[in-house]
């Protein structure tokens, strides 16, 4: 038997020169080539915890779209927080809610520039239109952009929270 070293472990380490460093994502499910993400009630728990995780500023997700046994995301991180720790958490979240298995890691590159992110940001955006599961993006359900989660989380808001009417009295 032949000895094949294996391949270190990737590192998610942000130097600490870059301030709020913003990152394309993916992230595979063990079981490929079944649908498991693209399910409405899964959808809804996992676009759910993103905005909880957003609300307490542990991340930013500019863009994400659930492909059928992967996603891909833009996100943003602020400098107190540990990419790989929380990435790592919210897959063990969504795994005890979902019973959904990820694999093991997750692929990233940070963004070092406005043309990387319009290349990240088409190739994320773009990517069920060239599975051929829709004509355009934006007719994706699981796609999700900063827009949709700010609507989401003024939604969700209780309703002293919400902004009255002009003429309403609190």
């Amino acid at each position: 038997m032949k000895f094949i070293p294996r391949l270190p472990r990737l590192r998610h380490n942000t130097p600490c020169w870059v301030d709020n460093p913003e990152y394309f994502i993916t992230l595979a499910c063990k079981s490929r080539g079944l649908n498991q993400l693209c399910l409405p009630a899964v959808a809804k728990i996992i676009f759910e915890s993103i905005l909880y995780r957003q609300q307490r500023r542990i991340w930013r997700w500019e863009l994400i779209v659930l492909m059928p046994d992967h996603l891909h995301g833009i996100v943003l991180v602020p400098d107190s927080s540990n990419l790989e720790e929380s990435i790592r958490n919210w897959k063990r979240w969504i795994t005890l809610k979902t019973a959904i298995r990820f694999q093991e890691g997750f692929f990233d590159h940070r963004l070092r520039g406005m043309a990387s992110a319009l290349e990240k940001w088409r190739y994320v955006n773009e990517n069920p239109v060239r599975a051929g599961l829709v004509s355009g993006p934006e007719k994706w359900p699981y796609r999700w952009t900063t827009k949709d989660f700010l609507a989401q989380a003024a939604s969700s808001r209780p309703p002293y929270l919400k902004p009255q009417p002009p003429n309403s009295k609190p």
